[in-house]
């Protein structure tokens, strides 16, 4: 399921995603995505745009998120 919702946000958007924690948990995962823009608000978008398309997966319970921008 985790590689296949990795592949689903690369394919859609022009982000990197990684695993980064819980990886010994056949339960949970935890992704984090990167973007690279000229505007915090392009980015921001993106970002919202890979959320929305997370949670529209009926299989995923998101229990948290974090944005930064820097």
């Amino acid at each position: 399921m985790v590689k296949g919702m990795k592949d689903r946000i690369k394919a859609r958007f022009n982000v990197s995603v990684a695993e980064v924690g819980e990886t010994e948990l056949w339960q949970r995962a935890t992704l984090g995505v990167a973007c690279v823009s000229g505007s915090k608000a392009a980015a921001g978008e993106t970002l919202d745009h890979v959320m929305d398309l997370v949670r529209s997966n009926t299989s995923v319970d998101v229990i948290g998120h974090q944005v930064e921008i820097i």
